[in-house]
């Protein structure tokens, strides 16, 4: 009747709203009545499968016939395989009633398109009929298959119309509020309308020139609704309901990993999500789809304001999403990747810069001008920086991006930031590591002197020997810690494997140096000759001369990973030919050792001690310049990539 009155009175722009108004409702429900027959017929071809009653979207839809929740776990198959649906006549009724709903506005503003419209609907409901208590499988497709590249069906035309809908919504809004199309609100609406907007255009820079995020707003059916289109995809939708202080979210997408960080980017607010679905749909990007709808009960009016203006600025971190997170697994795993996009979305940084200044290649360039060695062939990003340090340089890179986007910095400079940076993370990690390494050798020196400091002691009594037991037992203690360190490290990152084996085999040193302080102390007696005292601490000499040799080696190690300079090449491979030089003099001094022993009268105790202790310094010597070697041949092979 208001329609009718609007026409006598010469209102006629008003109708076309409210026919619009009626017409997204109708689509609503009708969609809603596909899925229903969908999943009827589903579940009478497999009983046993789990099945849902679709209530959450009967009264999103707005219907109120509750024996529809029992349609789709009453339905069979009959042996002639046609599908009995309960309340069957009743459904294809209100399908037909939605069909006319969506085409009065069309007939009104197009006539000429709704003719169109019209024979297609008139076709299909003779070939489907109105009033059967079954229906079989190619009157299901007729209903409700969205497959393009077959016949026409009851679907693709409510989806075109509904296409046409929103262009004519679009076309009819009288104004905008901060960029949002709107028509037929209250005065109340303004508030709502605006705070989506302001979160919206808060973060919508960060798109660049990539379309989407245009808002149309409407009241219908006593709700205020909000659509955005967010992106170029056709299922990438969100229809935003506010009943009073009630927000029902509505998302769909053809990629679930993005609806599940968008549900993750509203995790500070309590929204409560129904199950997501998943559905066939052939005419869309990979056959398939996914909705969920999210409600949030706001405490008041300004609770609610806070969560739409929340909601509005997190839509464009949505745009090409899959896209960077795609782009970002180059060098993280998938979780780690959307990790990184969830705290780009927090810190308003977004991923479209990154994207739009070369993404991957920006890294990679990077990574090729200033790895020089520092990252082998094979090696990963991953492998060098480890995990943790990935995402952090990575954080860099996308802010970075972002910063030159909003300030017009040049793209040179962008480049020359993230590459100065990705020098200093090389320097960190490299660093930190000969840290380690470089605190344990100093542990080495430390245990090697204090053995060699009891051995050349004029008296060594009992309680002195004890003493170098304990020290000697804590220094090796706290060098298993390191090791651990270097362990730990790996295992949480992949990175400083060489350094993990190298402490491995310096630590060999720690534990036999240890041996020698424990055999040491086991002799109570004076040395037998003097030779054989010369002798021992000759080796134990020589043991102090190794660890202070390599000490030496891992800070020359260290310099020529930073300047590759020729002299300090020089003096790194001096104090590892020096090691091996002490390791050869080593077996030599031994030996003297063992014949010295032998010729002179001592306990078996004072032979066990002594020989034993002697093994232990030469073995020392021997793992001190396999430590060296293969600190050599690390630092040398780096040498050569470069």
């Amino acid at each position: 009747m208001k329609d009718r009155i609007l026409e006598v009175l010469g209102e006629t722009a008003l109708v076309l709203p409210t026919l619009l108004e009626h017409a997204i409702e109708a689509n609503d429900r009708v969609k809603y009545y596909f899925s229903l027959l969908q999943l009827a017929c589903a579940h009478a071809e497999n009983p046993a499968a789990s099945s849902t009653s679709l209530r959450s979207e009967r009264l999103n839809a707005a219907i109120e016939d509750a024996a529809l929740d029992e349609v789709i776990a009453g339905s069979r198959q009959a042996k002639s395989g046609e599908f009995e649906v309960p309340h069957l006549p009743r459904i294809l009724a209100e399908i037909d009633k939605c069909l006319v709903q969506m085409l009065e506005p069309v007939q009104r503003a197009v006539p000429a398109e709704a003719d169109k419209f019209t024979v297609r609907i008139a076709a299909l409901w003779s070939a489907i009929g109105h009033e059967q208590q079954s229906v079989d499988k190619e009157k299901l497709r007729l209903i409700s298959s969205g497959d393009r590249e077959r016949a026409d069906s009851l679907h693709l035309v409510v989806m075109d119309l509904h296409k046409a809908l929103n262009s004519m919504q679009a076309d009819l809004a009288p104004e905008t509020i901060e960029g949002a199309k709107v028509y037929g609100i209250e005065d109340r609406d303004r508030r709502l309308i605006t705070a989506f907007m302001e979160g919206l255009n808060r973060t919508a820079y960060l798109k660049l020139d990539h379309p989407g995020l245009s808002t149309t707003a409407t009241r219908v059916g006593g709700r205020l609704i909000l659509q955005n289109d967010i992106g170029t995809t056709d299922a990438h939708v969100i229809v935003i309901r506010i009943d009073g202080v009630s927000v029902s979210v509505t998302y769909t997408d053809v990629h679930l990993p993005r609806l599940i960080f968008f549900q993750g980017m509203l995790a500070n607010f309590p929204v409560k999500w129904d199950d997501t679905r998943s559905r066939n749909e052939s005419a869309l990007e990979d056959g398939m789809y996914h909705l969920s709808t999210g409600v949030f009960a706001a405490k008041d009016e300004p609770d609610l304001v806070d969560y739409l203006r929340h909601l509005g600025s997190r839509l464009v971190f949505l745009i090409d999403w899959n896209r960077a997170r795609k782009r970002l697994q180059r060098f993280l795993s998938k979780k780690a990747a959307i990790g990184l996009l969830a705290w780009a979305a927090e810190q308003e940084v977004g991923h479209m810069p990154f994207l739009s200044m070369g993404a991957e290649q920006l890294v990679y360039d990077a990574l090729e001008f200033v790895s020089k060695g520092a990252i082998r062939p094979g090696e990963t990003m991953e492998d060098k920086l480890g995990v943790r340090n990935v995402s952090e340089y990575l954080k860099f890179v996308l802010k970075t991006c972002s910063e030159a986007r909003s300030e017009g910095a040049s793209a040179a400079l962008v480049v020359d930031k993230i590459r100065a940076e990705l020098f200093g993370y090389l320097r960190n990690v490299t660093d930190e590591l000969y840290d380690l390494a470089s605190d344990h050798a100093g542990l080495l020196f430390e245990i090697a002197g204090a053995v060699h400091a009891a051995i050349v002691a004029p008296v060594a009594d009992s309680e002195s020997l004890a003493r170098l037991v304990a020290r000697t037992g804590k220094w090796e203690s706290l060098a298993d810690k390191l090791l651990n360190q270097v362990r730990e490290r790996v295992r949480e990152d992949e990175a400083g494997k060489f350094f993990l084996n190298l402490l491995s085999a310096a630590d060999d040193v720690a534990d036999e140096l240890e041996e020698a302080a424990h055999h040491f102390s086991l002799n109570r007696e004076p040395l037998p000759a003097p030779e054989t005292w010369q002798f021992l601490s000759k080796l134990s000499e020589l043991a102090v001369s190794g660890t202070q040799e390599f000490v030496k080696a891992l800070e020359c190690a260290r310099v020529v990973h930073r300047s590759g300079e020729r002299e300090d090449m020089q003096a790194f491979l001096e104090s590892t030919h020096r090691i091996r030089a002490i390791e050869h003099a080593g077996d030599g001094v031994e030996r003297q050792i063992e014949a010295s022993l032998l010729d002179q009268p001592c306990s078996m105790r004072q032979l066990y001690s002594l020989m034993e202790t002697a093994g232990n310094l030469e073995a020392a010597t021997d793992a001190l310049m396999h430590s060296a070697l293969m600190l050599r041949d690390h630092v040398l092979n780096q040498a050569g990539e470069a």
